[in-house]
């Protein structure tokens, strides 16, 4: 109801900025970017995009409400209109232009099946700001493209960002995997039961991985562990 009462709020200032001077409505937009950026950090994108909507009709050159708006309509998969808005954005505004900005559009174009774009865009992000999951994402993006060497190094350097997230070391293992590197790949998931102790896929590619070095027993051992874990059959 709150959420409702601020929307309807917003529907009447819009309708009277529309005979404000330019000042008033800036003065608007700078007292509503709170509720934008609530929309958008409590997971409300429907209500981020109408919302930014709003706003736009009453200022055309509110870069913050199309850099919102980019980014909630990323969250609900409408890419291009997403890519659209976050261009927008960032031209009105290029203080806009920041790493987060990347992150969605490596999202709008990892849907849209633009693999190079999306890569393009995750090295930017990387290094505007280098963190785990910007590291994970390029590894990812480089391990689809079958540049295995390289999504490798990606997932180390998450690894030294966050070495306490087992997702990293998971993905590094499917590499060392791909490559038959198959001791280094047994370390890896290795790790992740370490870190993971409950993920039973991590057993079960460990077992295979101890079958391929006629580890028998201590694959049998694995995929027990993993049918503990599991109400699927190993």
């Amino acid at each position: 109801m709150r959420q409702i009462r601020k929307l309807f709020a917003l529907a009447v200032v819009v309708c009277s900025t529309a005979f404000f001077p330019s000042e008033k409505q800036a003065a608007w937009s700078a007292d509503n970017s709170m509720l934008l950026y609530s929309l958008l950090r409590d997971h409300r994108y429907d209500a981020a995009v109408q919302t930014a909507t709003l706003a736009l009709a009453s200022n055309r050159q509110y870069a913050l409400a199309y850099f919102i708006r980019g980014k909630a309509l990323t969250e609900l998969e409408r890419s291009e209109e997403a890519l659209s808005d976050l261009t927008k954005a960032v031209s009105l505004n290029p203080k806009l232009d920041d790493a987060s900005v990347h992150d969605c559009r490596a999202k709008c174009f990892v849907n849209l099946a633009k693999l190079d774009q999306a890569l393009a865009e995750a090295n930017t992000a990387v290094k505007l700001a280098p963190t785990s999951d910007r590291f994970r994402l390029r590894g990812q993006l480089y391990f689809q493209r079958k540049q295995y060497p390289k999504a490798m190094e990606s997932f180390g350097d998450a690894i030294k960002a966050s070495p306490k997230d087992y997702w990293n070391y998971y993905d590094r293992a499917s590499c060392y995997a791909f490559l038959n590197m198959n001791k280094e790949a047994i370390a890896d998931y290795t790790q992740v039961i370490a870190r993971a102790p409950t993920e039973p896929s991590a057993y079960v590619f460990r077992a295979k991985l101890y079958d391929k070095l006629g580890l028998h027993d201590l694959a049998r051992k694995d995929r027990e562990q993993a049918s503990k874990r599991t109400d699927f059959s190993m």
